[in-house]
């Protein structure tokens, strides 16, 4: 009886070094990674949360740990017992994968499981599979040449018009001082693809402009002393919908980030 007991408890014991030896990550060879990552349980999450705490996006994180490491390719450890995901910084290598390579590649299974409970149908969760196929037939029929000449270009076009003059007025008010165009960039898309594809105008960028434009005199007096600051520029209020976007990112950024992202959502 004592010996089954010793060798019951020697079993489990042998069960938990090697579970917890599992969890820990494991990289792949000859791709660059953070050493101190590798020996953590919970491997890039605290660099993560940190990076966002500190108040960045979570997706820049990738461009941030490239420009460290000096490398355009990298591998993050997310999850205790899953293997790492490797990211490419190359736009031409991105291109060429996604052109050309797609047949050898499919979803990454931590792209499904945060995505899944916002999206459960969506074909970005869908490995290439007959049903995948099937949906992405569909989309060749709405992104043919005619659809984007005729009806994605001209709508593209005139939002980029509206993207060219809010930039001219941000240079107004700034007096050429730089400005972030992140956000403008994220409006000049939502309005483009929900125009190309819903037929109707969101004005995001059109509202942009005509906020500031009230403001322009009353800012154009409060710029900083140096040329080379940051441009004072006014405070503006979304619209409705992009609010709502941001915060459908947000709610998708504490899933990616959490440690527990199965239970965050």
């Amino acid at each position: 009886m004592v010996n089954m007991v010793i060798v019951l408890l020697s079993t489990v014991f042998l069960a938990v070094i090697y579970a917890w030896h599992r969890a820990y990550p494991r990289p792949y060879e000859d791709v660059p990674y953070s050493t101190q990552s590798e020996r953590r349980l919970l491997g890039d999450i605290p660099d993560i949360i940190q990076f966002v705490r500190d108040g960045n996006a979570p997706e820049d994180l990738i461009a941030d740990r490239c420009r460290r490491l000096n490398l355009p390719i990298i591998q993050l450890f997310f999850e205790p017992f899953s293997r790492p995901l490797i990211f490419l910084d190359d736009t031409a290598a991105v291109s060429n994968i996604v052109c050309t390579r797609s047949k050898e590649l499919n979803r990454a299974p931590i792209t499904v499981r945060t995505l899944l409970y916002f999206f459960p149908r969506s074909s970005i969760l869908k490995q290439t599979t007959p049903e995948w196929r099937a949906q992405r037939r569909v989309w060749n029929d709405s992104m043919g040449q005619d659809f984007l000449h005729r009806i994605a270009a001209p709508k593209t076009y005139k939002v980029a018009l509206q993207l060219m003059e809010l930039f001219q007025l941000k240079t107004s008010i700034g007096n050429g001082r730089p400005f972030s165009v992140d956000t403008d960039f994220n409006l000049f898309a939502l309005d483009a693809v929900w125009a190309a594809f819903l037929g109707s105008d969101l004005h995001g960028v059109r509202d942009e402009l005509g906020e500031l434009r009230n403001q322009h005199d009353d800012f154009c007096l409060r710029q900083p002393a140096f040329v080379d600051s940051s441009a004072a520029l006014p405070p503006t209020v979304k619209g409705r919908l992009f609010r709502t976007i941001e915060y459908l990112n947000s709610t998708m950024n504490v899933g990616v980030t959490s440690p527990l992202s199965g239970w965050s959502r």
